[in-house]
């Protein structure tokens, strides 16, 4: 997921930087060799694995993800905490009290900083030189694993799985060291699939899985909820057919289907497919830019610049964005809201503790952290406006800068594309055969793409989210961009295999 192709184009809004700086932080890189050294690493296959073999692989790293995610912490007490990430697990493929509870957060916010500081001038990769490859990936591995250590000990530490005190320091130590090795894992499954052993990106793959599985189980969850109004099943469609059979006004019985709240009902669902629907026809909003080659210049052929360029990246940065600011604001709030500095701290967020299914979360309820979460429903937005629009101004502003930021940093820029058609001797039919022609013919396209789709990307996580889809709005955004990755990886197998097997 994490390209470590760096455009070479001279960005301005970068150049923050001296010559001096950029050497010193790529001195020290080369000191981190010993311990870049200690972390396991897969791999690159000699050669291209056959497309049974990759659809193999990524089954087992399906199945391996699923039992971590069912295997539960060793040493975790009975507590009353409050679940802070409960809105958020889906789309860090996370699961509470598991293996699986950072999920993919300590890869992405290691990927989206060594990316920055690349785009920033401070890190860069030359791309012919594989020593320099391989020492900007390993950075970011063990950065990714100390971010990981420093995730877990604030969740040990905030008391999340018990009091510290009850707990001991053996067991708070082992509860660090299981999420450390959870984390390597999810870490080496998501490197297995990218170094072309499976198929697409681990981390896209846990995402997809997990969205999923929590609109599946919110549809036809056969649990049942005392709700004050009688017993009722928490699955929509169960809860439909139940409501339906047990109340004597079939109307009411309808309606409540419908709209009622505290339990995933109808209306979300029909959202949930609505958008589903909505991003798989966008997927095929493109513009294709007709090249040719130099050894068959008779030939034309294209080069497609999708509406969604960035594919689902712009959404999972901004994710991990809110979700590391979300720990940091709880951790201040729980642990230092009643001293002096409170009133500080309710600047970046204050929480409350709600009762929700027999189980705690915590909402923000205040400050920076409560206008960048998510509105309850349309009702939410009409009971504050001004919430709706700070979170509606946010999600559209970061998922379009971040859109434009990530083609620079992953090698997708119009300068990146036109060095790789370059390379294979191929230009835009009607324009001198040059790179830097080639790449002020898809400058008109490549920026506009990435803002307008990230632009769009948001805006339709916004309308899932304000009209109560199942799986948030971009859980579910995330989830069919991969679903529609994988159909095109399968597609091009069988035109170039003839069959998939």
């Amino acid at each position: 997921m994490y390209s470590t192709s760096i455009s070479s184009k001279d960005q301005s809004g970068f150049c923050f930087f001296t010559v001096s700086s950029f050497c010193q932080v790529m001195g020290f890189l080369h000191y981190l060799k010993p311990f870049i050294s200690l972390i396991p690493e897969i791999e690159a296959p000699v050669k291209k694995v056959p497309f049974k073999e990759r659809a193999i692989y990524t089954v087992i790293t399906l199945v391996i993800f699923l039992v971590c995610c069912q295997v539960p912490l060793y040493g975790i007490m009975s507590s009353d905490s409050a679940d802070p990430f409960f809105w958020m697990r889906a789309i860090l493929a996370s699961n509470r009290g598991t293996l699986m509870e950072l999920g993919i957060s300590p890869i992405v916010t290691s990927g989206m900083i060594m990316q920055l500081l690349a785009g920033a001038k401070l890190l860069e990769v030359d791309q012919s030189n594989a020593d320099e490859r391989a020492l900007f990936s390993g950075a970011q591995r063990l950065f990714g694993l100390i971010i990981t250590v420093g995730q877990a000990i604030i969740y040990v530490a905030t008391g999340l799985y018990g009091p510290v005190g009850e707990l001991g320091f053996f067991v708070c130590f082992m509860l660090v060291l299981q999420l450390l090795i959870a984390g390597l894992i999810v870490m080496l499954l998501d490197e297995l699939l990218q170094k072309g052993y499976g198929l697409g990106s681990g981390i896209s793959l846990f995402i997809a899985t997990n969205v999923c599985e929590s609109i599946i189980w919110r549809s036809f969850s056969p649990t049942t909820v005392n709700t004050g109004r009688g017993t009722e099943f928490e699955g929509a469609v169960i809860g439909f057919f139940h409501l339906l059979a047990t109340r004597s006004d079939k109307f009411k019985a309808l309606r409540e289907a419908f709209f009622r709240q505290n339990l995933p009902n109808l209306t979300n669902l029909f959202a949930t497919v609505a958008v589903f629907l909505i991003v798989i026809y966008f997927q095929g909003f493109r513009v294709d830019v007709p090249v040719v080659s130099r050894n068959a210049p008779g030939v034309v052929q294209t080069y497609s610049i999708k509406l969604f360029y960035t594919s689902n990246m712009p959404i999972i940065l901004q994710s991990a964005l809110v979700q590391n600011l979300f720990i940091i604001s709880q951790l201040l709030w729980f642990k230092l809201s009643h001293t002096g500095l409170g009133w500080i701290i309710g600047l970046l967020g204050s929480w409350e503790n709600v009762a929700y299914q027999g189980s705690n979360r915590s909402y923000p309820v205040g400050g920076l952290c409560y206008y960048l979460s998510p509105p309850n429903g349309l009702t939410g937005v009409v009971a504050d406006p001004l919430h709706g629009m700070i979170y509606i101004a946010f999600i559209l502003g970061t998922c379009a800068l971040f859109s434009l930021l990530w083609i620079d940093l992953s090698g997708a820029s119009s300068q990146d594309v036109a060095r790789q058609l370059r390379e294979q001797q191929m230009f835009v039919k009607g324009h001198k055969d040059t790179q830097e022609s080639t790449a002020r013919q898809l400058n008109r396209y490549i920026p506009t793409a990435a803002a307008f789709g990230g632009l769009c990307i948001g805006a339709l996580s916004i309308t899932a989210d304000f009209f109560g889809a199942i799986g948030s709005g971009t859980g579910i955004l995330m989830a069919v961009t991969t679903i529609y990755q994988y159909y095109e990886i399968m597609a091009k197998e069988q035109i170039s295999m003839g069959n998939l097997f």
